[in-house]
């Protein structure tokens, strides 16, 4: 009978010790998903009003969150999509580096069943997401999207470049 209680404490501990890591680490994936689904609206709002909104408004989208704070920017090319941590602290989350595997990775990079040594990552990043028209060689007109981060002392944004936005300086392109 003890076996069985310790069997069942240890299987709610490694259950909630692995949702609780998978929670902390996808936090810092809020501001990327957003700002694609800010990128993918306006998307969508520009094929059926021929123009990009110019608020979250237009687009049934709210300006903030618990930990952001988002707007849109229009411009003559295309539309910037920004997110903002609220926090005055750097935004971490914790990694699991030694533990029994799972031998799956989920989406926040986490592939531990228990873990027994985590690394703080910390993710102080600037994030913004262009939407942009590009006219194709036979006359059509798509639209194109990024989403590029930097460091938060250099708040580069996307630059026009050959016929589209790229990443500007000392920032990189979010895949």
């Amino acid at each position: 009978m003890i076996k069985k209680i310790i069997s069942f404490l240890l299987i709610c501990l490694t259950t909630w010790l692995s949702v609780s890591l998978t929670v902390s680490a996808c936090r810092w994936l809020e501001r990327v998903t957003y700002i694609h689904s800010m990128n993918r609206a306006q998307q969508a709002y520009f094929f059926e009003n021929g123009s990009f909104a110019k608020s979250l408004r237009d687009l049934d989208l709210p300006e903030k969150t618990s930990s952001f704070t988002y707007k849109t920017v229009p411009t003559s090319k295309g539309v910037f999509n920004y997110a903002t941590y609220l926090g005055n602290n750097k935004m971490c989350r914790s990694k699991c580096v030694l533990g029994v595997p799972n031998f799956q990775e989920d989406r926040c990079g986490n592939n531990y069943f228990i873990c027994f040594q985590q690394e703080e990552i910390c993710d102080n990043y600037n994030h913004v997401g262009v939407v942009y028209l590009r006219k194709l060689q036979n006359s059509t007109i798509i639209t194109e999207q990024i989403i590029c981060k930097s460091n938060p002392e250099i708040n580069s944004s996307p630059v026009w470049q050959n016929g589209g936005y790229v990443c500007g300086l000392n920032s990189e392109l979010v895949k």
